[in-house]
């Protein structure tokens, strides 16, 4: 019916003029009836009540007073009452009719406005269903569903009509059936709560749909069971992808590190809880990767690691894991292997794999890699340790080359009194732990101390007098060789430019060894010329000693750092010469003045066998190169004759005197020549403590 607000001026006209006309034949009925005496009065309700509908409780009231004054005249009681009583009925029976047409009136727009409201509330809620993103689907007890909203068709593809009358559970994975069971049988309570089910989409594939369900069936408006259904496909396939970034190399492809360490967490704790379980873990450590990148570019280096990994994927065997363990590190679980010589016998495997070569655009490519071994059994089942067991052998294999090293418990011990040391190592400067000690170089000819060698010496109050092999070492992996080194050299400057004041020894000059470490640092040229210019002693007097290990990097840097501290006038002596590798071949481009023979052929000069000619080899050597030579270790007067005899310029051992402070070694550089030397045994153990003096890597 079409609301009385939305009727033309034309329409509302026309009513009016009939509900006037009705009023009138109304009216007139009545009156040619005999007035209120027959029921035709009721007639004038008619175009009353229409007048109420049409245009509301105004016009009803104005169509009421018209039917009462148009019926007044024919009423008996207004004929013989006379005109006070009759306006009196008129008056009477207008307000009546007015008050049933303006009841009337408001009666009919209330239920119309009431109806309008419904209407539209009827027509958003079919709007919002029509149009919501959610499936929304009723079903009866069975599960067979009776509505389908048009969502369906959009996040289904299936037509509403062939959705109706269909069970639920034909929709639905078979896997989440249950589910979708225990989700509708659940208590009141609990069926509020989403439940992730699979639905077959209409091209075969599966939407995931968050779904919850109210058990309406009791309410007398729905009678059903309502679902409303989010689809989360999209948003569980992000958090797939996210899940697969944050377990994975993106690279490679490889599982990373934070899958792996979970898996060897829970294969260690499974094997701890056999009597023989056990686990083994393999770290493949690609070798001078660095310098690969420098040549080919990043984007080479990342493709070279990417098939590094594809290589050691094809070589996995069943059980095993490979994770891509940090940018050139491949980590290995073996959850099964119980035998050292099994998991050697797997990373030779990899090795083998991985020395093929590798093609790229600019021909092949051989990577060089170092894998440490270890097993769980070996480290009280905890995963944490058994990382730093393969580390600890992965760095023992690329430090002695042996491409493959299996973890030993002893490296544990000593990695922690190394670690002691370090902890310890960073407050002996500010604390006065270390101190120097010299030995005199003598000059053969005349017997007369021409020179000492600065020797550091480490005091700890609970570690006692720490060795240089034990704490240098330790000190170059620390980073703090550099600081240690300054502090030996102007220490040493200041000791030579005291003693050059104090005895008047102008030719005296101080020995002081140098770390690979300080070598390829630019700090060492600064430090020498600085402690120059402060103790005011001629650079001629400082030596700087390389051992020939020092001296086998990158050899045009070498040099060219060399040549920057001889530019001082800093004489150079190659130390230990002898024990190193390829140094002869590089003798003629440094620019060394002294060559030290290694004490190991010096023990033997004089006896059956001994190293005589090697001695005299380097001698002539040295002489051809236009180099001075001292012979190291010297404890007997044999081997003094024999360098003497050999040729060679100056020696130092404990045939003249041991280390010792600069106080007690001041009076025999006094002297025009050393004393009686002590003879070697005479302090107890004379040839190992020379041994120990011996084996250090000073800063």
């Amino acid at each position: 019916m079409m609301s009385p607000e939305r009727l033309s001026w034309r329409v509302r006209a026309l009513m009016g003029l009939v509900v006037a006309a009705m009023i009138v034949a109304a009216a007139a009925w009545v009156h040619a009836t005999g007035g209120t005496q027959h029921p035709w009065t009721h007639l004038l309700y008619v175009p009353v009540l229409l007048a109420a509908w049409a245009f509301g409780p105004l016009g009803g009231a104005i169509a009421g007073v018209a039917a009462g004054l148009a019926v007044g005249p024919g009423m008996p009681v207004d004929v013989d009452a006379g005109v006070a009583q009759t306006t009196t009925n008129w008056i009477y029976r207008s307000g009546f009719f007015c008050s049933i047409g303006a009841v009337s009136g408001g009666l009919h727009q209330r239920m119309r406005a009431q109806l309008v409201q419904t209407r539209a509330e009827r027509r958003r809620f079919s709007s919002l269903v029509e149009h919501a993103p959610d499936v929304v689907l009723t079903c009866d007890a069975r599960g067979v569903v009776g509505y389908a909203g048009p969502s369906v068709t959009r996040v289904l593809g299936y037509p509403v009509e062939s959705v109706v009358s269909r069970p639920l559970a034909d929709l639905v994975h078979t896997d989440d059936a249950a589910a979708l069971e225990r989700m509708t049988q659940a208590p009141m309570a609990e069926r509020g709560s989403p439940v992730e089910l699979r639905v077959r989409h209409a091209d075969g594939s599966w939407r995931h749909l968050e779904m919850v369900v109210n058990d309406l069936l009791d309410d007398r408006d729905v009678a059903a069971v309502v679902c409303n259904g989010r689809d989360v496909t999209e948003w569980r396939a992000i958090e797939s992808e996210l899940r697969h970034q944050v377990w994975h190399d993106l690279a490679t492809g490889l599982p990373n590190r934070i899958r792996f360490t979970q898996a060897l967490q829970e294969a260690v704790t499974s094997a701890g809880a056999e009597d023989d379980g056990a686990a083994a873990m393999l770290l493949v450590h690609v070798d001078r990767f660095g310098s690969v990148q420098e040549g080919f570019g990043p984007d080479i280096g990342e493709l070279l690691i990417t098939a590094v990994g594809q290589r050691l994927s094809a070589r996995m065997g069943p059980g095993e894991l490979l994770a891509r363990f940090a940018t050139t590190e491949f980590a290995v679980l073996c959850p099964d292997v119980h035998e050292h010589d099994a998991a050697r016998r797997i990373a030779e495997r990899l090795l083998e794999a991985v020395e093929e070569p590798f093609l790229v655009a600019h021909g092949e490519v051989r990577l060089s890699v170092s894998i440490g071994v270890a097993l769980a059994s070996d480290t009280d089942r905890d995963a944490g340790q058994l990382i730093r067991d393969v580390h600890a052998a992965v760095h023992h294999a690329k430090r002695t080359s042996a491409k493959i090293a299996t973890f030993e418990v002893a490296w544990r011990r000593q990695a922690a009194s190394a670690m002691d040391t370090e902890t310890a190592l960073h407050s002996a400067l500010e604390r006065g732990q270390l101190a120097l000690c010299y030995q005199p170089i003598v000059d053969l000819a005349s017997g007369r101390a021409v020179g000492v060698e600065a020797l550091i010496r480490w005091h700890h109050p609970r570690l006692g007098t720490v060795a240089p092999s034990d704490f240098i070492p330790v000190a170059e992996q620390a980073g703090m060789i550099g600081a240690i080194g300054r502090w030996v050299i102007d220490n040493a400057c200041v000791q030579l430019a005291r003693w050059r004041d104090e005895l008047g020894r102008t030719d005296l000059t101080v020995a002081v060894n140098v770390s690979a470490r300080q070598l390829d640092s630019p700090q060492l040229l600064h430090d020498v010329r600085r402690a120059l210019d402060v103790t005011g002693i001629p650079s001629g007097a400082l030596i700087l000693e390389l051992t020939e290990t020092a001296l086998l990097g990158d050899i045009s840097q070498t040099i060219h750092g060399l040549d920057a501290i001889k530019a001082l006038g800093v004489r150079l002596a190659v130390d230990d010469f002898g024990t190193g590798y390829s140094s002869l071949g590089y003798l003629k481009l440094l620019p060394v003045d002294i060559l030290k023979i290694d004490r190991l052929f010096v023990s033997q000069l004089g006896q059956a066998g001994g190293d005589d000619v090697i001695v005299s080899a380097i001698i002539g050597l040295a002489r051809s190169l236009g180099l001075a030579t001292i012979g190291e270790g010297v404890e007997g007067s044999a081997q003094r004759d024999r360098l003497i005899q050999l040729g060679c310029d100056r020696a130092q051992g404990y045939h003249y005197a041991r280390p010792e402070p600069a106080e007690a070694l001041t009076p025999m550089l006094a002297a025009a020549a050393l004393p009686a030397p002590v003879p070697v045994g005479a302090a107890g153990n004379g040839g190992a403590t020379a041994d120990r003096d011996r084996a250090r890597r000073r800063g």
